[in-house]
């Protein structure tokens, strides 16, 4: 009797296991501006990765962007390209302990 409860205890935990995710749930959320007039800039696009995940987003027309990406088994912070026309790219990582940034672009010198 006592195998039997025992193989029963064993299936219900491995069973219990199969439905315990593990992935993340990561958010970026932010606002994009121009270096020099802190204008907000609109329809910049926002590249999201973690982990072999991406995503991709697009700032509206407040410059203001909400960012998410799921996946990943430890859960490391996001990483962002950030690019709109006229602009050059920036790179950024989400901030420890923070998930609201705010990225300043500069102009392409052209």
């Amino acid at each position: 009797m006592k195998i039997i409860k025992s193989i029963k205890t064993g299936l219900l935990i491995c069973s219990a296991s199969l439905f315990v995710s593990c992935s993340c749930m990561r958010v970026l959320q932010g606002m994009i501006k121009d270096s020099v007039t802190h204008m907000p800039i609109a329809g910049a696009q926002v590249s999201v990765t973690n982990t072999g995940y991406k995503r991709n987003f697009e700032s509206d027309s407040l410059g203001k962007f909400n960012a998410y990406l799921s996946g990943g088994n430890k859960c490391p912070r996001i990483e962002a390209s950030i690019f709109a026309d006229g602009y050059e790219t920036a790179k950024v990582k989400e901030p420890k302990k923070q998930d609201t940034i705010i990225v300043y672009l500069k102009k392409n010198e052209k």
